[in-house]
């Protein structure tokens, strides 16, 4: 039997796999956007403006390559979590180093770069997969600010008629484009994962660096509640960035995928379960809930030793359940 994590009303949990970053959370979206395109059983507030409730899922797997040799990347052992957006000196105002990763969707793949000081730039070159981007000098590779560049006329309408007809939703003439954050000659309709990566003139110690995304695919599945009569389905999952730390010799891959839900609580839903697969021999849903329900096994055990840990701790009195339980845990 399945041992469901407690479900806190304002958000569904996620379970991972060990190695990965993500979150779960609510968003209202046009039905064309949404992985799963179910309508809500009952017309909802959004719905009258076009919108539906929706979970959108959010992972990532962080990726570590070796500039001296050729070989593909590897997963790092500790991912670094879900990131907002990062500023040169932590100042809005300056140039953007990390767009974030709490967008609802976006239409294309971003492909951005941080750490280009190449000693030429004159003649080089970025290279994944289909795209090849050369820069003629120019060191443009990060993410474009949202303020101050292309992306801010993407934002839309916020007037009058907007905060009588859409407030507290996005304007009618809001383009998702602007979730999209990489230049355009930097975007593409798809990234699988397993494409090669070159960098000429780029890297601040190698002339030339090449490498391979491993062939890793996150997947992402649903796990309803019993009176949803605990049904266990995937949720198709898209991956829409590649961001390139040259400092670090590091990569970032991040999927998204968005899930209909009946209300902006998720009722229905008990909890998401995202694990790594291969992309060349991809296990099949039975595989994916047997590893569920080891996962589960394995969190529940972990509760129990921190129970174990804590036990000896005395009880403090005319606390609640949960402030106890933190108490304890502090003490």
């Amino acid at each position: 039997m399945l041992h469901l994590p407690k479900r806190p009303p304002e958000r569904v949990p996620l379970v991972t796999a060990p190695g990965l970053s993500g979150m779960a959370f609510n968003a209202k979206l046009p039905p064309r956007l949404l992985s799963d395109a179910r309508r809500p059983q009952e017309p909802r507030a959004a719905d009258r403006v076009g919108l539906h409730d929706c979970q959108v899922v959010v992972l990532k797997l962080g990726l570590e390559f070796d500039p001296t040799n050729d070989r593909s990347a590897v997963p790092r052992a500790e991912t670094d979590g879900l990131l907002g957006e990062i500023f040169v000196d932590d100042d809005p105002e300056a140039a953007m180093l990390y767009a974030g990763d709490f967008a609802p969707y976006k239409p294309h793949v971003d492909v951005t770069v941080n750490g280009a000081t190449g000693a030429d730039l004159t003649d080089a070159v970025l290279e994944v997969g289909p795209l090849s981007r050369k820069l003629d000098g120019s060191p443009d590779l990060g993410p474009l600010h949202p303020f101050k560049s292309a992306r801010a006329r993407l934002l839309g309408s916020y007037d009058d008629a907007w905060i009588q007809r859409r407030w507290p939703h996005f304007p009618e003439d809001f383009n998702y484009e602007f979730f999209n954050c990489a230049p355009t000659s930097q975007r593409l309709d798809q990234l699988r994962g397993d494409e090669e990566l070159k960098l000429r003139g780029l890297h601040p110690l190698r002339p030339e660096v090449a490498t391979r995304l491993p062939g890793v695919v996150l997947r992402a599945f649903v796990q309803t509640t019993r009176v949803e009569g605990l049904r266990f389905t995937e949720l198709a999952l898209r991956l829409d960035t590649l961001h390139i730390d040259l400092e670090r010799n590091q990569l970032q891959l991040v999927w998204r995928g968005q899930l209909a839900t009946r209300d902006d609580l998720a009722s229905e839903v008990a909890c998401f379960y995202a694990c790594p697969d291969r992309l060349a021999a991809p296990m099949t849903l039975k595989a994916a809930r047997e590893r569920f329900a080891q996962a589960l096994e394995a969190r529940e055990l972990a509760d129990d030793e921190r129970a174990a840990a804590t036990a000896g701790v005395p009880r403090r009195l005319g606390l609640a359940s949960s402030e106890e339980q933190d108490r304890r845990e502090a003490f």
